[in-house]
């Protein structure tokens, strides 16, 4: 089991003193090309929730054919945004189906916001494990403290433990590769992905 904050010390470690752009491995580091999924899933992101699908982009983008996405529209149409993420829910692969919830200082803002909560609702009335809560943690994309949204979130999410398990820091390159390692274990990925040639930095 990957610990984050060691993780990221080893990383930072690495890098320390080296100016360029490049991948760094230490040797036995648990690495994205070293994951495997069992079987496709599809994240299921809000187009109320701002930045949620560039980052689902990002991880169907870093583990090819494994993830999909699909996007819970919005509205004008009273209940509508419930009916089609209800509609989502209930489709065949719903099995392996996530709800990535996406969290930077734009999350849970005026209408927007209002229509986010409400599917957030319908996700913990349907199964709270399946949603997948990250942290942004990089400036250029909204970075806040988690803190928060304990102020910006509703109340009654907050009652029903929609926090209740850690969300996973995002944080900016090459720290974002360790990221993408902890999100895909989240979403079931275990070892067993095919090797690759990369610059191993002893430990």
């Amino acid at each position: 089991k990957v610990r984050r904050k060691n993780t990221f010390d080893e990383v930072a470690h690495a890098l320390v003193g080296d100016e360029q752009e490049q991948e760094l491995y230490f040797r036995g580091e648990l690495t994205c090309d070293k994951l495997r999924f069992e079987a496709p899933l599809t994240l299921v992101v809000s187009s109320h929730n701002p930045g949620a699908a560039n980052l689902a982009a990002e991880l169907a983008a870093t583990f090819a054919n494994a993830i999909a996405m699909t996007t819970a529209t919005e509205s004008n149409v009273a209940n509508v945004v419930e009916e089609r993420l209800a509609a989502i829910l209930r489709s065949t692969h719903a099995e392996r189906l996530f709800f990535l919830l996406y969290l930077n200082k734009y999350t849970f803002l005026g209408r927007a916001g209002e229509a986010l909560a409400s599917q957030c609702r319908t996700m913990l009335n349907h199964d709270k494990f399946s949603i997948v809560i990250v942290h942004e943690q990089d400036d250029t994309r909204g970075a806040c403290e988690f803190a928060r949204f304990f102020t910006t979130t509703p109340d009654d999410l907050i009652a029903d433990d929609l926090y209740a398990e850690i969300a996973l820091a995002f944080h900016e390159q090459p720290f974002r590769q360790v990221s993408y390692v902890l999100a895909a274990q989240k979403l079931g990925a275990v070892r067993g992905g095919r090797r690759r040639s990369r610059k191993v930095i002893a430990a």
